[in-house]
C-alpha cells in the first residue's frame, strides 16, 4: 500500500495531491471527533455493563491507532510532495499542510488523554510524525525561506501546546526540592514515565534546531512593542503562546536547577507581571478542579515558572528594584495560591502551591505590615478552612523566626518529613 502511495505521489500533479491530502486530513480530523462524541454520550448513559464498556474501549483503542498509522504516513507524504509544487511562495501551501496536521492533532491529543499509560504511546507516536514533517521540512525549505522556518516554529510550539498535557513529568516537583532538598514527603517520588522524558528530550533537541532559545520564546509570549505599537497580524496565535511558555519551562527546568540568576537576560521585575495572565488562568483552572486541556498551560508548567521567579528574586545579591517582585503580584498569586492549595485533587500540588505560599509571605515580602495584611486576610476571610488553619500555622511560624523562637518554615538546619 505504502509503495502505491509513493508512485501516485511521485507521478501524480503535486497540486492535485496536496488537495487530495487536505481533504483527507479534514476526514481523519471529523472521524476522531466523532470517536470522542461516542465516548461522551456513553458516559453520560453511565453504562454499567463491564463487558460492553472493555469493547468500547478496545474498539476506541483499535481505531486511535489506525488513525495515527495514517496520520504518520499524511505527513510524510506531505513533505515529499509539496517541494514539487513549483510556486513563487512556498509558504502558501506549507501553512495549508500545517493547518491540516493541526486540525488532526488536537482530536489524537484529548483522546490519549483518556488512555493513560496506553495513551502516551499513542502521543509518541503522534510526536513522531510531526517529528519526521519538521526534520524532513526543515531540510527542505527554511535555508532560503524564512517564512517557512516561522511557520515551522509556529507548528512546533502549537504542538507542544497541544501534546504537553499527555506528557506530565512534574518539573515544580523537581525544582522544589532541588532547592529544599531537606523536605521529604514520604511515599512520593519522581518517577517519570519513559515515554514523557523521551519526549521533553526529543522537544528540547528541536527547539535547538529551530532556533528557539529563551530570549527569542519570551518574547513571543510577550511582545516587546507596546500596544499602540503591535502589529496584530504578526502575533502568534493562543496555541503558539502556551507553546512558547511551556517550552521556556522546560528549557529552564533542563538548563538550571538551582537557578541562576543571570538567565535568561531579561529584567526580573517584567517576568513575572508580564506573564501573570497566563500563570492567573492555569492556577485558577486547577483550583477550580477543572481538567487542563490541549492548547492550555499546565498548573505544573505555571507553579515551576512561578517558583523559578521567586527563587531568583531571592537570590538576587545585589537587591536591584528591577529583581523584585511587584507587591500587586505577590497579593494576586496569594489569593490564587490560597484556592489551589486548598481545592486541587492532587495533594502534591496542593503541597506545593502552599509552601510557594509560604515564600512569597515569609521572604519576598519583607514589610511587616504587607505580610500581616496577607496573613490576616487568608485567617479571616479565606473561605477554606484548611486554608485557615495553615496560614495560622504560618504566622507562627514568621513570628517564632523574628523571635528566635524557632527556625523559619524553610530552615536549612532542619529536615522534614511531610504527610
Amino acid at each position: 500500500m505504502s509503495d502505491c502511495l509513493e508512485l501516485v505521489v511521485r507521478y501524480s500533479s503535486a497540486k492535485e495531491v496536496v488537495l487530495a491530502l487536505d481533504d483527507r486530513l479534514a476526514w481523519l480530523s471529523a472521524s476522531v471527533e466523532s470517536l470522542g462524541d461516542e465516548d461522551d454520550d456513553q458516559e453520560e448513559g453511565q453504562n454499567d455493563e463491564k463487558e460492553g464498556e472493555e469493547v468500547v474501549g478496545q474498539r476506541r483503542l483499535r481505531g486511535l491507532q489506525n488513525w495515527v498509522s495514517e496520520f504518520g504516513v499524511l505527513a510524510n507524504l506531505y513533505v515529499k510532495t509539496l517541494p514539487r509544487v513549483r510556486t513563487k511562495k512556498p509558504g502558501m501551501f506549507l501553512s495549508t499542510a500545517i493547518a491540516g496536521l493541526e486540525q488532526v492533532i488536537t482530536p489524537l491529543a484529548l483522546m490519549s488523554l483518556k488512555e493513560g499509560r496506553t495513551g502516551r504511546e499513542v502521543g509518541a507516536k503522534v510526536w513522531s510524525a510531526v517529528e519526521e514533517f519538521l526534520t524532513l521540512a526543515n531540510n527542505r525549505w527554511t535555508q532560503s525561506e524564512e517564512e517557512c522556518l516561522k511557520q515551522l516554529q509556529g507548528f512546533f510550539l502549537s504542538s507542544i501546546a497541544i501534546l504537553h498535557q499527555v506528557f506530565e513529568v512534574d518539573i515544580s516537583h523537581s525544582f522544589f526540592l532541588s532547592r529544599y532538598p531537606r523536605y521529604r514527603i514520604p511515599g512520593r517520588v519522581i518517577e517519570s514515565p519513559v515515554e514523557c522524558v523521551k519526549f521533553w528530550k526529543s522537544i528540547i533537541s528541536r527547539a535547538k534546531s529551530l532556533s528557539l532559545h529563551l530570549t527569542s520564546l519570551f518574547d513571543r509570549v510577550v511582545p516587546k512593542a507596546s500596544l499602540e505599537d503591535l502589529d496584530l497580524s504578526s502575533l502568534p496565535d493562543h496555541n503558539e503562546i502556551s507553546g512558547s511558555f511551556i517550552l521556556l519551562t522546560h528549557l529552564l527546568s533542563a538548563e538550571s536547577l538551582p537557578p541562576n540568576p543571570n538567565i535568561p537576560p531579561f529584567e526580573l521585575a517584567n517576568l513575572l507581571r508580564k506573564t501573570m495572565h497566563i500563570v492567573l488562568a492555569s492556577l485558577s483552572t486547577g483550583a477550580t478542579g477543572g481538567r487542563t486541556i490541549p492548547g492550555v498551560v499546565g498548573v505544573d508548567e505555571a507553579l515551576f515558572w512561578c517558583w523559578w521567579c521567586v527563587e531568583v528574586s531571592i537570590m538576587s545579591a545585589d537587591g536591584r528594584e528591577e529583581d523584585t517582585i511587584a507587591e500587586e503580584n505577590v497579593f494576586s498569586l496569594v489569593e490564587v495560591l490560597s484556592s489551589l492549595s486548598a481545592l486541587s485533587v492532587s495533594p502534591s500540588i496542593r503541597f506545593f502551591a502552599f509552601r510557594l505560599l509560604a515564600v512569597l509571605v515569609s521572604r519576598v515580602c519583607e514589610e511587616e505590615s504587607t505580610q500581616l495584611v496577607l496573613l490576616k486576610g487568608l485567617i479571616e476571610e479565606c473561605p477554606f478552612e484548611s486554608m485557615r488553619i495553615a496560614a495560622l500555622g504560618l504566622l507562627q511560624e514568621i513570628l517564632g523566626d523574628k523571635f528566635s523562637v524557632r527556625g523559619t518554615v524553610f530552615s536549612p538546619r532542619k529536615t522534614y518529613e511531610l504527610n
